[in-house]
């Protein structure tokens, strides 16, 4: 069960605030020294996982930049979805890249380089391996790990099929 979000802005509020261009949100009016009019709304959060733009939205708090790109242009987002970066780009917040999905979904779409394939030091080959709704399955062992990356491509793209909610 997922716990409940707390209340975010409307798209008629953010769209009374904000104007989208180029993947930002404005300022349409001077909010304090810092935003001014016509300026790119919060800033750049990093931490050891990940790269984020934030915005500090007047009453309500901080927000993800893409929720709210997301929210000015398609309207709520349901609870039990999050918003998906398609390239794996965190900073970019275009429209076109971002997707309303189930958390199982977003984790399809990680881009982690070594994912899917590990090197098994007591047999001296590589293993692939994939997850599925919970459960691991065997994917075999290779000579090569470009073999094994490619048993483990093989199948995500038959399995991690992902879902846009719209």
């Amino acid at each position: 069960m997922t716990k409940p979000r707390k209340q975010e802005p409307t798209r008629d509020q953010l769209q009374s605030m904000y104007y989208y261009e180029n993947g930002f949100l404005h300022w349409r009016d001077f909010a304090s020294p810092r935003a001014t009019a016509g300026s790119v709304a919060g800033y750049v959060h990093i931490n050891k996982k990940e790269r984020r733009r934030r915005v500090v939205v007047k009453n309500w708090g901080q927000a993800h930049h893409s929720r709210l790109v997301y929210i000015w242009h398609r309207g709520d987002i349901p609870n039990d979805l999050v918003i998906d970066h398609i390239d794996g780009d965190t900073l970019n917040d275009n429209i076109e890249n971002l997707r309303a999905i189930t958390v199982r979904h977003n984790q399809y779409n990680r881009h982690d380089d070594i994912k899917g394939c590990y090197f098994n030091k007591k047999a001296s080959k590589w293993q692939a391996g994939i997850k599925v709704c919970g459960s691991h399955i065997h994917l075999g062992m290779f000579e090569k790990e470009s073999d094994a990356r490619a048993a483990y491509l093989a199948a995500k793209a038959k399995h991690h099929k992902i879902e846009a909610h719209q």
